[in-house]
């Protein structure tokens, strides 16, 4: 969070917190206020290299000069034993950890970022083939007969590629329904006519357009991931297919639906290529198309 500052009589705690090793009190006061599962992610991610450092007599406010050596250790290593992380484990683990850096930075705490410059190891793509379309309109026919609000979520991501976060703080005045208009973080979406209609019983529980255009509630007020995983989980066994994910549901929307960038929430049309190009790479391991 940008704008959290630490209090200027609690920099001296955290100080001392940072002696003991007491991840569980460094990061609420670094994040701010967080949900429990941010909370308790960032937690996580931090203290295998918190316990090696205690274990070791590491300073984490002044690390030595093979501190990058050292970080592989830590970063490295899970409940399996040394060098059995993964990719994506360690990658996590390090940006938590520099992100950590550069709030001890903001807070004037210390000068300059001792995580930076660290070999991270390449991003791990999942080999796992994406549902077929098929899979994918059974869940969306079963969500719109018994879930509506599911309906319109699941459907927004699956024809625009919303990514989590944007569906967890959209609100009624970023749509311009006049338009057809989604206001995104870095772009305007042109909504597809079935987003549209997904969306309209929604809109109509509200008071329709005239009543929401200034309206700055929540649409779907998910609690937190949990709150739209599960139901979606429940929902694609009732609907007699595999569990689909959020991130799977978003991918089988790249592919199915080759739209412009911008309608699938992409600035640069570079990152949009990349990401399209992975789902369809997906669906034909699935297939088994060259």
């Amino acid at each position: 969070m940008t704008d959290w500052h630490i209090p200027t009589q609690n920099v001296e705690v955290l100080t001392r917190a940072f002696s003991q090793y007491e991840v569980e009190r460094i990061v609420p006061m670094l994040w701010g206020s967080l949900t429990n599962h941010r909370r308790h992610q960032y937690i996580t991610n931090l203290k295998p290299i918190f316990e090696q450092a205690n274990a070791d007599g590491i300073g984490l406010l002044s690390p030595p000069p093979d501190f990058h050596a050292w970080l592989d250790a830590p970063l490295r290593t899970t409940l399996r034993g040394p060098n059995t992380a993964k990719a994506n484990t360690i990658s996590t683990r390090y940006y938590t950890l520099r992100t950590m850096y550069e709030h001890l930075i903001r807070e004037d705490v210390i000068t300059r970022n001792p995580a930076l410059g660290y070999n991270v190891p390449p991003g791990e793509r999942s080999s796992t083939p994406l549902p077929t379309s098929q899979e994918i309109e059974k869940l969306l026919a079963y969500l719109q007969k018994h879930d509506p609000l599911l309906f319109a979520a699941a459907t927004l991501i699956h024809e625009h590629a919303l990514q989590y976060t944007e569906l967890e703080r959209l609100t009624w005045s970023a749509f311009d329904f006049s338009q057809g208009l989604l206001l995104r973080n870095r772009t305007a979406t042109r909504l597809s006519d079935r987003a549209i209609a997904a969306v309209q019983p929604l809109l109509s529980q509200a008071g329709g357009p005239l009543h929401t255009e200034d309206d700055s509630r929540k649409i779907f007020g998910f609690e937190n991931r949990d709150a739209f995983r599960l139901p979606l989980w429940k929902a694609c066994k009732n609907a007699g297919v595999g569990n689909i994910s959020h991130r799977e549901l978003r991918l089988c929307g790249l592919r199915d639906h080759p739209q412009h960038p911008q309608d699938l929430g992409f600035v640069n049309g570079q990152a949009w290529e990349r990401a399209r190009r992975h789902a369809a790479g997906l669906a034909q391991r699935l297939t088994g198309e060259e």
